[in-house]
């Protein structure tokens, strides 16, 4: 089982670089095989009007893409369109990630930035949107979406057919499942 990443600091940004610190490194390599650990996917997010980056693994990435053939139709259509704007970055000689300047511009990232762990991937903020929208969240809530969404993945890669609304699924889904 791979460890949640589940943590957030602010780091310095410069030249669109950011350092991967010894915690992160650590868990990238617990959760990956060999070298597979310093090869990342970064995708522009949008939910709900706040952008961020979310930044995986190459096992998770693979993972997803192994358990797309059981997605809805919808759920495919959004992974392929996924695909389609994903960036493929490693980690340097000197720990440090490199963002595509596009993205970094999205984001209007400058000198700092916010990185979070966030289950089975890391996000990628501009610290005043990250602490705008850290003031009202219930952090009880999100521990139980993060676990069940890990759960749901640990399940595609079961062969388990998801729901049409895998993003949306509530705990009650887990409960119809023999064996859980």
């Amino acid at each position: 089982m791979a460890d949640l990443y589940i943590y957030n600091y602010e780091e310095a940004f410069n030249n669109n670089r950011l350092s991967i610190p010894r915690e992160l490194r650590r868990t990238l390599q617990k959760n990956c095989y060999g070298d597979s650990w310093k090869s990342l996917h970064v995708l522009p997010m949008n939910d709900f009007g706040l952008k961020y980056l979310a930044v995986y693994d190459d096992d998770v990435w693979q993972r997803i893409e192994r358990a797309s053939d059981l997605f809805s139709d919808f759920s495919r259509k959004v992974w392929n369109e996924a695909k389609d704007i994903e960036e493929s970055v490693r980690i340097g000689k000197d720990n440090r990630l490199t963002i595509p300047s596009e993205f970094a511009q999205q984001l209007n990232l400058e000198n700092k930035v916010t990185v979070a762990g966030c289950g089975d991937r890391i996000e990628i903020f501009n610290p005043a949107d990250y602490n705008r929208i850290m003031k009202d969240i219930d952090f009880e809530e999100i521990y139980e979406k993060l676990h069940l969404a890990y759960r749901l993945a640990q399940l595609a890669d079961q062969g388990i057919q998801l729901p049409d609304t895998m993003f949306f699924v509530t705990i009650d889904f887990l409960d119809k499942i023999p064996g859980n």
